[in-house]
């Protein structure tokens, strides 16, 4: 008898991890742009990965991910396109669902503007961007990038840009838990504000460091303060590098 009801319980567990596997739909997309056209792409659950190229199309891999089939197929993506650009969004998240979309992105060089925003996942930049905008509540955002202007926040995440060229535009980064990382030409030209509430601050610019009762601070300015940066955590280090 035991031995029966061994045998049950065994292939009802299989038959419930067979039920709870991943179930996965990939979505392949072009678009064409134009140096004035904007991507704005707004996510709930899952990473975005961007990247620049020397093409005339933005090309879009969106992968759906669930334990769930039925809540796989609810979950929809998104795709505007007009003159202005390209606006992905996804719909159907309802009544608790944690379906994840990933996206892999390539756009032209230098595309005029792009707005990244997700909620639970990290953002990741490569390439030649104009003006860039991301924001995620929860997750890590990075650029290894060329870049003119840019505006970086997160809630619980570490931001971390590696500027390969001199600055062209001013740049903003903001977390609340997570530490800001940014290495920069040393030709570079900007004037620093910065703070931060729990944590270190360390440059190898020659700036002002001031560390008061509650927080510390940087300032000042390199090379005529062409352009300005801005940074702000509560819970985290700055740390500015030469590259």
């Amino acid at each position: 008898m035991r031995k029966i009801l061994f045998i049950i319980f065994i292939i009802l567990l299989l038959t419930f991890y067979m039920i709870a596997g991943e179930y996965s739909e990939t979505i392949n997309r072009s678009f064409e742009a134009s140096d004035s056209s904007k991507l704005n792409i707004k996510n709930i659950n899952g990473n975005i990965n961007i990247k620049t190229y020397n093409g005339k199309k933005i090309n879009i891999e969106a992968i759906k991910r669930s334990e769930n089939k039925f809540e796989l197929k609810s979950v929809k993506i998104i795709f505007e396109y007009d003159k202005d650009g390209l606006n992905i969004f996804p719909r159907g998240y309802k009544n608790n669902i944690n379906a994840c979309i990933n996206y892999k992105i390539e756009i032209p060089n230098n595309l005029n503007e792009i707005y990244i925003k997700t909620v639970n996942g990290n953002i990741d930049g490569k390439g030649n961007f104009s003006k860039v905008k991301a924001r995620t509540v929860n997750g890590t955002i990075s650029f290894h990038a060329v870049m003119n202007v840019c505006s970086l926040s997160t809630v619980n995440g570490n931001i971390h840009v590696y500027r390969q060229s001199l600055f062209s535009g001013d740049m903003f980064m903001k977390s609340v838990n997570g530490s800001l990382k940014i290495e920069l030409d040393s030709n570079s030209s900007f004037v620093v504000n910065g703070s931060t509430l729990n944590g270190h601050i360390k440059s190898d610019f020659p700036l002002k460091i001031s560390k008061g009762f509650i927080g510390s601070s940087i300032s000042g300015n390199i090379e005529g303060g062409k352009y300005k940066i801005r940074l702000k955590t509560v819970n985290g280090n700055i740390k500015l590098y030469k590259n």
